[in-house]
């Protein structure tokens, strides 16, 4: 049986990829949008190509409009997200699209905070979470925060950001105050916003995940919570294998459920020696 109403899966890569092929074997038709035509996961058979001009800003909203105008004219097409950018942008602009678009987001301000590991961290500790401390270094005159944290620690990015992208990597682990002085220092001219967090000693297989659905009730429709295998690079890199672990559900449901009115959400951490977790 063919689902009449159709996908537009936004961003190719390998989770758009997988998006298509799953809609695709319960006989979903899919639209899978990227700017970049070249992408191998354009090629595939699950769904339909489409080149746009970008996955964020306003040049995004553009398009989508111009297609759900046209091309997916009356159709209203289901809009899946797989990258934060495109999340950010789709949020700020529902007014705009959802008149054209069928999904589901969380009100404007808790996207935003979800989105920025400091406001993750700020709403984790309102929750009484358990969550290693973090501080958020903007400028030169907040460095003396480190000296807060015990070590090894964590340094990464408040959130993704092209520039940072180009010059460094996902994420350093520092064993000290004098090592994370000297990483910051380099990277605050690039991007004036980095979080150090303590460092949650384990193994890649000790990081869980869980990716869920819930309605305006706030009551969990689809959940699927899993664990590493391995990451690459290793401790500080992204999923590289992984399997399921519904072990973890409960955590992610007691929690998405206080923080959530409605929509997608994805969570991910490290479970350490005190089954404490942490945004990764």
């Amino acid at each position: 049986m063919t689902v009449d109403t159709p996908a537009v899966v936004l961003g190719a890569g390998v989770n758009g990829l997988g998006v298509a092929r799953s809609l695709a074997r319960v006989h979903v038709p899919v639209w899978l949008l990227d700017c970049d035509e070249r992408r191998p996961e354009m090629h595939t058979r699950a769904a339909k190509a489409l080149k746009i001009g970008a996955l964020h800003g306003e040049t995004l909203v553009e398009e989508l409009v111009r297609l759900g105008g046209g091309q997916f004219s009356r159709l209203r097409p289901v809009l899946l997200l797989t990258q934060e950018e495109s999340v950010k942008t789709v949020s700020h602009e529902r007014d705009r699209l959802s008149a054209l678009y069928r999904f589901s987001l969380p009100p404007i301000d808790v996207v935003d905070t979800l989105q920025h590991k400091q406001g993750f961290q700020r709403l984790a500790e309102q929750l009484d979470s358990p969550i290693p401390p973090l501080v958020h270094i903007r400028a030169l005159e907040d460095l003396p925060a480190l000296e807060s944290l015990h070590y090894p620690v964590v340094i990464k990015p408040g959130e993704r950001h092209a520039e940072y992208g180009k010059h460094f990597k996902k994420a350093y682990r520092l064993e000290s105050v004098a090592e994370g002085t000297e990483l910051i220092r380099r990277i605050l001219p690039v991007m004036a916003d980095i979080v150090v967090q303590e460092w949650i000693e384990g193994p890649d297989s000790n990081i869980y995940f869980c990716l869920q659905y819930l309605n305006k009730q706030g009551q969990v429709t689809a959940s699927f919570a899993g664990r590493k295998i391995r990451s690459w690079p290793p401790q500080v890199g992204g999923t590289a294998s992984c399997m399921p672990a519904p072990e973890a559900h409960w955590r992610a449901v007691r929690s998405d459920r206080t923080i959530l009115s409605k929509g997608r959400r994805d969570r991910n951490g490290r479970n350490g020696v005190q089954a404490r977790h942490a945004q990764r």
